[in-house]
């Protein structure tokens, strides 16, 4: 796999955990979470995003 073909995979995978962020910001909304699981749930996804932010970075730097 070229860089550019990671730098397009994680781009791809960095939109699609926007996904699940919105959903929850939904069900946070609509009360269909508790605050505690909507809590936990969303830091999770904020970390991986985090993750996928910085991956191409370290790609970079390493090669």
């Amino acid at each position: 796999m070229g860089d550019a073909e990671r730098s397009r995979f994680c781009a791809i995978a960095l939109s699609s955990a926007s996904e699940p962020q919105y959903f929850l910001l939904l069900a946070g909304d609509l009360q269909l979470l508790q605050t505690s699981g909507y809590d936990r749930r969303a830091e999770k996804t904020t970390e991986v995003k985090r993750r996928l932010t910085g991956f191409p970075q370290k790609l970079k730097a390493a090669g």
